[in-house]
């Protein structure tokens, strides 16, 4: 029997209660794991609590569990430097031009195209996230009707495509509708799915901005400087709101498992990076419950490609449901899972 007090750590621990009240952040606004007091980042005390309670939640295939990879289109060109002969020398001179130019190239391992090769012979279909930033704003790259042509082949190929927030779309209204407008112009349907660069995030603002938007759902919610389970949960869940008292008509489909978070935050090794995957995997596998993967395609170096091919060698052979956040979302609504979840955490309240 579950004491008082467990259930009110729970309840803390489920509905991010501490955000609400602590005044602690990074240089991007961040509540990140390290001022966090809950220490039991590597279990889903959360989900283990609803899935004692009876919850089973069944996927395509009698699969154990479901595996969501996805991908933040950050960047896709790179500028090179042009050593321009001596003719082209004199000609930028008389054209008064003095810096050195550059010219836009799209890196080989940066190209989506080779990441949906890659996937497609893993037999996965991801989501990738793009942002639809314009020249002049933080961190822009690229505009997306600049990449109509490789979203159009991901699309064929079966995997979704959400909108990677910028740095000032978590917290503004107006921001994050410009920017989901943009990508909605080079999409055939209108986008569902989101998530913000850097893992920015405010639990008081975020998910309501998300919601009058017409987000079906978010996946930003995970530690930038830890991997895990930040509310203890690896089920998408509809989050409660402590202003209002009441649950807000999104799902959160949690991140587990960054990339920066492994390699730069925590300094891992590809093999140690691997080995707390397994770990996390196993847990999610105890209680039927997804686990979600972001690997940046701008980040596909030796150390990364390690990991990959280990980890992927090793999560085929898990009885897995592979699919795209969007699908997964969509089944789980389908099911109501959403709502006997709420059922079963209410309990806790």
């Amino acid at each position: 029997m579950i004491t008082g007090s467990i259930k009110e750590k729970f309840w803390n621990i489920f509905t991010s209660k501490e955000e609400y009240i602590s005044d602690l952040s990074d240089q991007y606004g961040r509540f990140n794991y390290s001022f966090s007091k809950n220490r039991e980042v590597f279990s889903p005390v959360v989900s283990e609590f609803i899935f004692k309670n009876g919850f089973r939640p069944q996927y395509p295939g009698n699969a154990d569990f479901a595996v969501v990879f996805s991908h933040d289109v950050d960047l896709i060109f790179r500028n090179k430097k042009i050593f321009p002969g001596r003719f082209q020398r004199i000609a930028l001179m008389l054209k008064g031009q003095q810096k050195q130019p550059f010219e836009r190239i799209i890196p080989k391992e940066w190209d989506l195209n080779n990441m949906i090769e890659m996937e497609m012979k893993n037999k996965f279909i991801s989501t990738f996230f793009f942002m639809a930033l314009a020249e002049g704003d933080q961190d822009y790259n690229y505009e997306v009707n600049e990449v109509g042509n490789t979203i159009q082949n991901l699309l064929n190929s079966g995997c979704e495509i959400g909108l990677h927030g910028g740095h000032k779309a978590y917290n503004n209204i107006e921001n994050n509708l410009l920017e989901k407008r943009r990508l909605n112009l080079v999409l055939p349907t209108e986008v569902k799915g989101y998530r913000n660069h850097y893992l920015r995030f405010d639990i008081q603002k975020t998910f309501s901005i998300l919601l009058k938007n017409g987000f079906d759902y978010d996946s930003t919610f995970g530690y930038a400087d830890c991997v895990g389970f930040r509310n203890g949960m690896c089920y998408p869940f509809q989050p409660f709101d402590l202003n209002r008292n009441e649950f807000i008509d999104i799902i959160e489909v949690p991140l587990v498992v960054m990339d920066v978070s492994m390699f730069y935050y925590m300094s891992l090794s590809s093999f140690q990076a691997f080995q707390i995957c397994q770990r996390l995997t196993e847990e999610v596998k105890k209680v039927n419950g997804v686990l979600t993967v972001l690997l940046h395609n701008s980040n596909f170096d030796n150390k990364m490609l390690d990991f990959y091919n280990k980890f992927v060698d090793y999560i085929k052979c898990e009885n897995a449901w592979f699919t795209t956040t969007g699908n997964l979302v969509d089944w789980w609504k389908g099911k109501e899972y959403h709502l006997q979840i709420n059922d079963i955490v209410l309990q806790l309240k």
